[in-house]
């Protein structure tokens, strides 16, 4: 995700099940949105699913070690 780049070559990017924005470094995941864009074509979409952080703290548990 970080390094791959095909420009201009997608009409469609999706990204499914909450799976973007987990690097530590915020620059990586910045870099994934820039390749992103520079992979879709002029008139290229980008589709993410994300869950709220109100659906993610109805959910959350606490596990105990």
């Amino acid at each position: 995700m970080r390094d791959f780049v095909r420009p201009g070559y997608f009409d469609l990017v999706i990204n499914m099940f909450t799976s973007f924005g987990y690097f530590k470094d915020q620059e990586d995941n910045l870099r994934v949105l820039r390749n992103i864009k520079e992979s879709l074509k002029s008139n290229g979409k980008l589709l993410m699913e994300m869950v709220s952080k109100e659906a993610l703290l109805r959910n959350y548990v606490v596990e105990k070690l």
